[in-house]
């Protein structure tokens, strides 16, 4: 039923799926019998699943009916107008064409990541003007050499007593 191949290769697949099952065999026996149970109820179910799906058309090749949908309307197409430009079947993807306008509910490419760029620098800036102006009250400070001792005199019991220790 089987070829006979030359091929070693070959002979040596053919080799390990006969002395495979046996394999199998020999570890469900060495294994708890609820583990080899469960083996075999897999492999069973497994290949029930399979023969289902590829016998007895439980699954449809989508590839297949899509040929075979194309294959119909050209069928019924021919004799009818064909373009010469192939352009005008089908637009190109990277840009709009001239009469289509964007919709402005779908976000443009790497908008949100923008967005987040734009915050993230106006906090730089922000974060940055903050320093500034702290460093240019702390030269201020410095350039008067006064201070003001009833801003500056503690407010509570607990400051005082930090100020004296």
């Amino acid at each position: 039923m089987s070829l006979q191949s030359n091929d070693p290769s070959q002979q040596g697949a053919q080799a390990a799926v006969k002395f495979l099952p046996l394999l199998i065999g020999y570890f469900a026996l060495s294994v708890p019998s609820g583990l080899s149970l469960y083996w075999l109820t897999n492999n069973v179910l497994s290949s029930a699943q399979q023969v289902w799906l590829q016998k007895l058309g439980g699954a449809k090749n989508p590839v297949q009916e899509y040929i075979d949908k194309l294959a119909r309307e050209e069928s019924t197409n021919v004799g009818k107008y064909e373009p010469a430009d192939k352009s005008e079947v089908l637009p190109k993807a990277g840009k709009p064409q001239p009469g289509q306008v964007p919709k402005p509910s779908e976000p443009q490419r790497g908008g949100r990541f923008k967005k987040l760029m734009e915050e993230e620098s106006r906090r730089k800036q922000l974060v940055e003007q903050a320093k500034q102006t702290e460093e240019a009250s702390v030269d201020s400070f410095a350039i008067d050499g006064k201070q003001d001792f009833d801003s500056s005199a503690p407010d509570t019991k607990d400051e005082q007593v930090r100020l004296f220790c």
